[in-house]
């Protein structure tokens, strides 16, 4: 029931923009792949998986024109793009079946371990774990894959550097520390 309901949230992300339903699709395996090297339970992964699945879905609501720009955005457009992990975990929560984990992470994943983040600004481990790592999961996918307003994505060792340098203040440092040696 979970899964069929997470799918169905899925396709909706593909509809509206696919470049953010494949970003969806490969911040989910590699936050599977942090979980595992974390060594978590097996149904911990499985609410992992469906919360960065989903962790963009914020994002439906949002007009392409915003999503896709190669320029800097204007004040009042990050102020829309902020709202996304609210927006998200609000539609998810509307299916009584989805569990609090699995919102937990979508609204989450923007959060920074220096409690400079958003939407609520926690931080360190008041931040969930899902949040923690698909932050981390997150923003390895964004270096590393093309974007609009990039020309070029980053190398997997620069971005791992990159990671490494934010260790502490954007990342949780036990994560980066256990996942990402170098």
């Amino acid at each position: 029931m979970v899964g069929a309901v997470v799918y169905k949230h899925l396709k909706l992300i593909k509809k509206h923009d696919f470049a953010t339903y494949i970003h969806c699709r490969r911040v989910a395996r590699i936050s599977v792949f942090i979980g595992q090297e974390l060594s978590l339970d097996q149904s911990i992964l499985q609410y992992l998986h469906y919360s960065a699945l989903l962790h963009d879905l914020g994002k439906v609501s949002i007009s392409k024109e915003i999503l896709n720009r190669g320029e800097k955005l204007t004040l009042q457009e990050w102020e829309i793009l902020y709202q996304h992990p609210v927006t998200g975990a609000g539609m998810i929560q509307a299916e009584k079946t989805i569990g609090e984990e699995i919102i937990a992470g979508i609204i989450a994943h923007h959060e920074r371990w220096n409690g400079r983040g958003y939407p609520y600004g926690l931080a360190g481990e008041n931040i969930p774990l899902a949040g923690r790592i698909i932050a981390i999961a997150d923003a390895m996918d964004a270096m590393t894959s093309a974007r609009p307003y990039r020309r070029r994505p980053l190398p997997f060792d620069e971005a791992v550097g990159e990671i490494f340098s934010l260790s502490g203040q954007q990342f949780d440092p036990y994560i980066v520390q256990s996942v990402l040696k170098r």
